[in-house]
């Protein structure tokens, strides 16, 4: 009886994970298929073991019996279906970065990447999906880079580099958390060891959150960050001329903000003159417009007049597209990748189009995007197949971008 509730439940895990999203159940939906869906294969090693030990107990085989490996096939049958899907990204992100070297790029090219060698797929770190360490990276840890508690960055480089030994590009990362919750170290370290490993200068940082500070206090930090990173990160190897900015869901609104509004006194109280401008962003599943414009049904809106933003949309209109970055679009010259996921059950990936198709007409610089069949929110958190090809793909896209920068004095 135990066996089949399991295979009932698992049933129903494979059809949220294959079928189209409840927008009014987004948030459970998430929950449940997170998982799943991007580590279908584990699931189905789990479900075999379980099988073979139910049979293996089984007094006799009978129609139940029968029913249960019925069952179970169908779902293993969807189970591979989903890893076998979980391969296309490569071939999403390979079209995504042709505009970076022409029609001959190749994602996985040694040459191109620059930075992955060898490339990491080839690795199987999926087949470890929560396994984070790469071998010869430290991390330097809770450094202040402002006077606040929540003021704590993470310095992730090649052991034993220094100011004398390396002027390395440097990525600033923000997590995510929906502006309320998260901390530096949970998200995003596939990216961070890898780039490590590789020779870049990783910057994690906390930042002050909601609804305790509400918005600007996020954005404000990071800008903080940002001129800390100018002034300081030469003593650990760093290159200050070259900074890209990179973060998830929350981080991600907050990264593409940051990159679109540098030098913008109003989010820089104390500091108005420093200097905030970054060389390249990659937002990943990010918010990109609070204003909900598209009305595309979800409760982002409720959430964030009762969370985070300190004034009621009707109150404060313009400063509520002052926090979109939908609507900070000025002409910039920002090489920016845009990463989501078409499986988005928390930000719906018509936030990603949109904004994209209104980079491309203003950006002067490269706009990419790359929109992940079958992808969840949260989907690179941990190892998947996904989460490799998602990490190789930012390498060479920054890879790309540092080698191209007029300012690199490398």
């Amino acid at each position: 009886m135990i066996y089949f509730t399991l295979l009932m439940l698992v049933l129903a895990i494979t059809a949220i994970c294959r079928g189209p999203v409840l927008k009014h159940l987004s948030v459970p939906w998430f929950f449940i298929g997170w998982l799943p869906g991007e580590l279908p294969w584990l699931f189905a090693a789990l479900q075999i073991f379980g099988t073979v030990i139910f049979f293996l107990l089984a007094d006799s085989i009978g129609i139940k019996e029968i029913v249960a490996v019925s069952i179970a096939a169908v779902t293993l049958l969807v189970w591979f279906n989903l890893h076998a899907k979980t391969w296309r990204a490569g071939a999403v992100f390979n079209t995504a970065l042709r505009d970076l070297h022409g029609e001959k790029h190749e994602l996985r090219s040694a040459k191109n990447a620059g930075i992955a060698s060898p490339p990491v797929i080839h690795k199987r770190n999926w087949l470890r999906p929560f396994h984070y360490k790469r071998e010869g990276v430290e991390r330097i840890k809770n450094i202040s880079y402002g006077n606040l508690s929540r003021n704590k960055l993470d310095i992730y480089r090649k052991a034993g580099a220094d100011s004398t030994t390396a002027r390395s590009p440097v990525l600033l990362h923000v997590h995510g958390g929906a502006w309320a919750i998260g901390h530096k170290h949970q998200q995003a370290l596939p990216l961070i060891n890898y780039l490590a490993q590789n020779g870049w200068i990783c910057v994690d940082i906390n930042y002050r959150l909601a609804p305790k500070h509400p918005y600007p206090a996020c954005l404000i930090d990071i800008k903080k960050a940002i001129v800390w990173i100018k002034e300081n990160i030469g003593h650990y190897g760093g290159n200050p001329d070259f900074i890209a900015i990179t973060g998830e869901s929350a981080g991600g609104h907050l990264c593409a903000l940051a990159a679109l509004t540098c030098n913008n006194p109003q989010f820089q109280p104390g500091f108005e003159t420093s200097d905030t401008q970054v060389q390249a962003a990659i937002p990943v599943y990010g918010v990109y417009d609070f204003t909900n414009h598209q009305r595309d049904g979800s409760l982002m809106q409720k959430f964030l007049e009762k969370y985070v933003m300190p004034q009621p949309f009707a109150n404060d209109i313009e400063g509520w597209k002052n926090a979109s970055p939908v609507y900070q679009i000025n002409n910039p010259n920002l090489p920016i990748f845009v990463i989501h996921g078409d499986k988005d059950c928390v930000v719906p990936v018509e936030q990603a189009r949109d904004f994209v198709r209104q980079l491309k007409q203003r950006n002067k610089a490269i706009t990419l995007y790359a929109e992940i069949p079958g992808a969840q929110h949260g989907f690179d958190i941990f190892h998947s197949v996904r989460t490799e090809f998602h990490v190789e793909a930012i390498g060479t896209f920054l890879h790309h971008c540092f080698s191209t920068d007029p300012l690199n004095k490398n």
